[in-house]
């Protein structure tokens, strides 16, 4: 007993650390750099031209800056962007601060180049020469693109006719996104592996030599892994499953009320009872500030009989706006979904996996679904480590939440992690391991579990649960 206390404290100061990095205390960056401007100068009185921005960790939402204000942007790939650079801001000479601003909680602004506006040279007037027959119109003529599976690599390209070739290809930010898996080369072609299922709908953008910008809509379709929903028993009949009505199954164990308790009255969108649990840390119902007031235990609890090695788990999940701290500066953590080896309400055997949602960085206005937690007592500990941002959820809203967890053969890494939100496949892992030599299935689940806060933020949180599913195949919203 004493040797698994110390391997949950272990896992504790583990999980303490991560997310402190991700919250800021990691000294890694993932900020935008900028490395070299094309042009880097100009003439003043010039025309509006087009500017290639090159560097590394660029995004989507990525926008370069033009002495700190925003220009037209396009996305070409993490390494180069496309900047559309008006006359009016080349009007005089001096100098401009050219960066590049990413949105988002891993974001931030990169370094600072120069361009130069020099003044114009003076020369003797040339002949003119005979006018250039003006270009035709910009425009692109692809008008479909063809459909792919999630995990089966794609190739496409998209094409422009008129204007003065050669193109420049890249992605209008706000105008949607491709497939997660693919991307947008300068040269027009779409490649790569698609992770998620789903019909994408984006906008691409068309440079020629002499500025002209052309846009199209389009769309992807990406059909669902035929693999996705398997399972290794012809069972359909759910393992579990409760609304918390009074005639619903009820749960194992967890924390009595006023903490956790069944109310009538849940959030607006769902109707009939709901599973409430209360999370105050550092605030007077919770006493003083102190390490032993970091974390907090509030959980409803499930043993899985018999026990799994494949399984999916569905429910609705519902997080209001809590009170934090407002000098806090850090993020809280909070454990939403526990699955482990345990076959008691208390869970004090090995944890394969933890589902987390935690603050975001960004104005503490965004939740950040992970994957984390390997922690084994009595043999070698899986090899995966946390799975950061595979999606974001509101505060105020529900969202049906489903996973499916296949434990691995102890010590390969071939176990299953996939995630949907309302029904849209978010995350997808066929080569994960959970579990070292532990041969042990899946005997335990609960929801809600823990709340954490960092350097003793004060935390007042409310979380809901309703229609909670444990099954065999996949269960959908």
């Amino acid at each position: 007993m004493v040797a698994a206390c110390a391997m949950v404290l272990v896992l504790l100061a583990t999980a303490q650390k991560s997310a402190a990095q991700k919250g800021g205390g990691s000294t890694t960056s993932n900020l935008p750099v900028v490395n070299s401007l094309s042009p880097n100068s100009t003439e003043a009185g010039m025309g509006s031209f087009v500017m290639t921005v090159s560097g590394s960790n660029f995004t989507t939402g990525s926008v370069v800056r033009w002495n700190g204000s925003n220009v037209s942007t396009g996305y070409i790939s993490s390494t180069q962007l496309n900047a559309t650079v008006a006359s009016s801001l080349i009007a005089s000479t001096g100098t401009a601060n050219i960066t590049v601003f990413t949105s988002g909680r891993k974001g931030g602004t990169s370094n600072t180049l120069t361009f130069t506006i020099a003044t114009p040279t003076t020369t003797a007037p040339a002949p003119a020469p005979a006018p250039a027959p003006s270009p035709t119109k910009l425009t692109i003529t692809t008008t479909s693109l063809p459909g792919s599976t999630a995990g089966t690599p794609l190739s496409a390209t998209v094409a422009a006719t008129g204007g003065a070739p050669a193109y420049g290809w890249s992605m209008v930010n706000g105008g949607g996104s491709l497939p997660p898996g693919l991307t947008l080369q300068a040269t027009g072609t779409i490649s790569g592996t698609p992770t998620q299922s789903g019909t994408f709908t984006f906008t691409t953008q068309a440079n020629d030599s002499a500025s002209q910008i052309a846009q199209k809509v389009l769309s992807i379709t990406v059909a669902a892994d035929p693999n996705a929903t398997t399972t290794t028993t012809s069972s359909t009949a759910p393992l579990f499953q409760t609304g918390f009505e009074s005639t619903d199954p009820t749960f194992d164990g967890g924390i009595s009320a006023p903490y956790t308790m069944i109310t009538s009255t849940p959030p607006p969108g769902r109707s009939g009872n709901a599973l409430q649990t209360h999370y105050t840390i550092c605030g007077a119902t919770d006493g003083t500030c102190g390490a032993s007031s970091q974390d907090i235990n509030r959980w409803v609890s499930k043993v899985i009989s018999p026990a799994q090695t494949h399984v999916f788990m569905r429910g609705y999940v519902y997080f209001k706006t809590p009170e934090p701290d407002a000098t806090a500066t850090t993020y809280a953590q909070r454990k939403i979904m526990w699955f482990s080896d345990s076959t008691s309400a208390s869970n004090s055997q090995v944890n394969y996996a933890n589902f987390i949602v935690g603050w975001s960085a960004v104005g503490r206005n965004t939740l950040s679904l992970m994957l984390g937690g390997n922690n084994v007592a009595a043999c070698a500990a899986g090899a995966n480590a946390t799975i950061w941002d595979m999606a974001f959820l509101n505060w105020n809203t529900w969202y049906s939440i489903e996973v499916e967890i296949q434990l691995n053969t102890p010590g390969a890494s071939d176990g299953i992690f996939r995630l949907w939100v309302n029904g849209v496949q978010a995350y997808s892992n066929t080569a994960y391991n959970f579990r070292g030599t532990c041969p042990d299935p899946i005997g335990f689940f609960s929801v809600g579990r823990q709340a954490n806060r960092f350097n003793y933020d004060v935390i007042d949180e409310y979380r809901y649960w309703d229609d909670v599913v444990i099954s065999n195949s996949y269960i959908g919203p």
